[in-house]
């Protein structure tokens, strides 16, 4: 989970306090919202980013919600537990939201809130969620109920049985899946409104899984498509996370007709949506390269933003005959930065592990901005051009701490040496998306392009000069001691000194 807590940063060679809270800024988190699809739009997302074991009523966390969490039912509510569930190929944020044992009232067995969102009811919509409930159904637990107003017109849950099911308005079981209800599921449900059908898939293989032309479902209701503008939870024990709402952009077929569910469309930009078509310049291409699975691997996700502008940030599919042998491999790509396009080629968020080997290659398979990872070794091979690339770090917090650099040579992301200055500055990133002000320094960020250097247990990825001894400052990647590494402690803008950011990424177009 990306959090980080305010605290004092001290200057290790003064023993200093470096700056006395710069901004009030408390439980910073990198996203608040989950990854979604290119071709889709967000609706609402709420990750349970709260402090743990606080009650759910009147929290106002997430985003695109219309209102708090509402009481819907009786005075047992649901709380935030320790932890938050994972799915392979989901980034998630916060905890999870679970039964609340205390009763702040009349109360029976049941715990239950809701929360609204704008009205959906037209084109192609998605709710997704990852929830273990109670074993048996009964009672009208365990469901989350869809509403059109103060209409019940759905839901999903089970009114009977074990196994998750779509839900008709009365709540009896439309169709069931062979999930279990007790069960860790992440369940997608995609309510088609021009087919008027809803359709539910439960833990299926998102590396695969394609949004817009989804595999077979787990479970299909012809000639129901529930508007719906709130939901409520209902349950008896359990829990729940990663609450997400998007539907999908409209988009034009081959005779100018909007349509949301044309798999071989353009949008209304003339993009290619997702099939044989037209690219914006009117090129005509045969194959679709849009990163969003394996069979649809791009080379790059500056390629993908420049085929799909509207790709939103999160995990895509690339591929390059040299890495691999060509095998597609996933990425995180930064689609919004500065006209977007950039692949992470490195995340460090803990100082532990790293050492000179694998600080260009750590954990390829798993892209991640919240835990340790590297691609850096392949980096040569996804930047735009030879020269004339550009490259990007942050610290601390998305678009802090760092900035956006041009290299003008013929570089290499693993030079051994630390010759590579020839580097233009096009953005120098303050605090949070401000303009930094900090200047290149010994004791900071160097005019250099960070190279990868074997200097004992020091810096292993720095744009120091010196990659060990008194001052290796502006250092990526670094051996144990620091949170992550050492960054900037002189040469500080009116943003303040950084010294251990907690997390560093790299990226590159």
């Amino acid at each position: 989970m990306n959090k980080f807590n305010l605290k004092f940063v001290v200057d290790k060679f003064s023993n200093r306090i470096n700056y006395l809270i710069l901004f009030l800024v408390v439980n910073i988190y990198l996203g608040n919202a989950q990854t979604i699809q290119a071709g889709f739009n967000l609706v609402a997302y709420e990750g349970f980013d709260y402090a743990s074991g606080s009650s759910l009523l009147n929290a106002s966390g997430g985003t695109g919600w219309s209102t708090d969490w509402i009481k819907t039912y009786d005075n047992r509510y649901l709380k935030t537990s320790t932890t938050g569930f994972n799915y392979a190929g989901l980034i998630t944020t916060g905890l999870k939201a679970e039964f609340d044992f205390t009763c702040y009232g009349a109360c029976n067995d049941i715990a239950s809130l809701g929360r609204s969102f704008p009205l959906q009811n037209k084109g192609v919509v998605y709710f997704q969620f990852i929830s273990i409930f109670e074993a048996s159904a009964g009672g009208g637990t365990p469901t989350i109920r869809l509403f059109d107003g103060d209409t019940q017109t759905g839901g999903i849950g089970s009114s009977g049985g074990s196994n998750m099911s779509i839900l008709a308005a009365s709540l009896a079981n439309l169709s069931s899946s062979s999930a279990s209800l007790s069960a860790q599921n992440l369940v997608i449900v995609r309510i088609d409104y021009g087919l008027n059908k809803t359709e539910m898939w439960i833990n299926p293989d998102l590396s695969a899984f394609d949004y817009l032309n989804p595999t077979s479902p787990s479970a299909t209701a012809s000639g129901f498509a529930p508007a719906m503008d709130r939901f409520d939870i209902f349950i008896r024990s359990g829990s729940i996370d990663e609450i997400t709402i998007f539907k999908q952009i409209p988009t034009l077929d081959k005779y100018g007709k909007i349509d949301a569910n044309i798999p071989q469309s353009i949008n209304k930009n003339g993009i290619v949506g997702y099939g044989n078509g037209l690219t914006q310049n009117g090129k005509v291409i045969s194959s679709v390269k849009n990163g969003l699975t394996a069979t649809t691997a791009a080379t790059s996700a500056y390629q993908i933003k420049q085929d799909y502008p509207s790709s939103p940030d999160g995990l895509y599919w690339i591929s390059n005959s040299n890495i691999n042998g060509g095998t597609p491999f996933q990425i995180y790509a930064d689609m919004t930065t500065d006209g977007g396009g950039w692949t992470l080629i490195m995340c460090n968020a803990s100082n532990a592990g790293w050492n000179y080997g694998n600080a260009i290659s750590l954990n390829t398979s798993s892209p991640s901005i919240s835990s340790n990872y590297s691609i850096i070794g392949w980096a040569d091979y996804i930047k735009k051009s030879s020269s004339g690339f550009q490259y990007m770090i942050d610290a601390k917090s998305r678009r802090s701490y760092g900035g956006i650099w041009t290299a003008n040579g013929n570089y290499s992301f693993t030079n051994s040496n630390n010759t590579q200055t020839n580097i233009t500055i096009n953005t120098k990133f303050g605090l949070d998306g401000s303009v930094g002000t900090w200047t290149y320094s010994d004791g900071g960020i160097e005019q250099r392009m960070p190279w990868y250097s074997n200097c004992g247990n020091e810096g292993f990825v720095t744009t120091s000069l010196d990659c060990s001894g008194g001052s290796w400052w502006g250092t990526l990647i670094s051996g144990p001691g620091w949170k992550p590494a050492p960054w900037i402690s002189s040469g500080c803008g009116i943003e303040g000194c950084m010294q251990e950011p907690e997390t560093i990424w790299y990226w590159v177009r």
